[in-house]
This record gives C-alpha cells, sequence and structure tokens, in this order.
C-alpha cells in the first residue's frame, strides 16, 4: 500500500509526507521568527526536546499540541497547516522572555 495521495489546488498531487514536512517546515519558520529554541518550545509544550525536534522533522505534531503551539508562536492554525490566511502576522523575539513560563491548559489536560 502506498502513501495516501491528496488533490491539491491545480490538479497537482501531494501526499501526506509533503503536508507533513510543510507544516514542520511552518513551525520551524514560526519559532525562528521568535528567536525560540527547540528547547524553549518543548518546555512551552510539555513535551520533550528531543520529541520537539522530531516534530520539525519527521513526525507530526500531535493534534492535542496543534493549537498550543499556534497560541505560543502566535500563528494561525489555518496557517500552520495550509500556508494560507497568516492573519496574525508571523511573532517577533519581544516575547521570548515568557516563553518558557507559558503553558496552555489544553497541554495540561493532556499531559
Amino acid at each position: 500500500m502506498g502513501d495516501v495521495v491528496f488533490l491539491q489546488r491545480g490538479g497537482s498531487d501531494v501526499s501526506r509526507e509533503d503536508i507533513e514536512q510543510a507544516i514542520a517546515r511552518r513551525m520551524r519558520e514560526a519559532r525562528e521568527a521568535l528567536g525560540l529554541t527547540q528547547q524553549d518550545l518543548a518546555h512551552a509544550l510539555g513535551c520533550g526536546h528531543e520529541q520537539y525536534r522530531k516534530y520539525e522533522t519527521r513526525s507530526p505534531l500531535p493534534i492535542a499540541y496543534l493549537q498550543a503551539f499556534c497560541t505560543i508562536v502566535g500563528v494561525e492554525l489555518d496557517w500552520l497547516i495550509t500556508g494560507r490566511d497568516r492573519r496574525k502576522p508571523l511573532p517577533t523575539a519581544k516575547v521570548k522572555g515568557s516563553i518558557t513560563e507559558f503553558k496552555p491548559r489544553a497541554v495540561e489536560r493532556v499531559m
């Protein structure tokens, strides 16, 4: 059995792996725009650094973390998933001082 294939506007095929890589790329872009390390985001999400590193490289971010990640870095969920509709601008580095204290209630319930 092969990868699931999704159709993109314009008719070109996009695999699940392509989508996951694009989300990981946007996660890294948003994190770097804030000047945060992977360790900073791991701490804010309540997961280990190695696990978070996998989210930016090869493992999809669990659904329970999606909204928390978007809240932490200040981007819209739609932008993270599709790359479109970036109503919130990419964040700036001024947030870094408070990021390690952030732990959303939704993530606390899951953990």
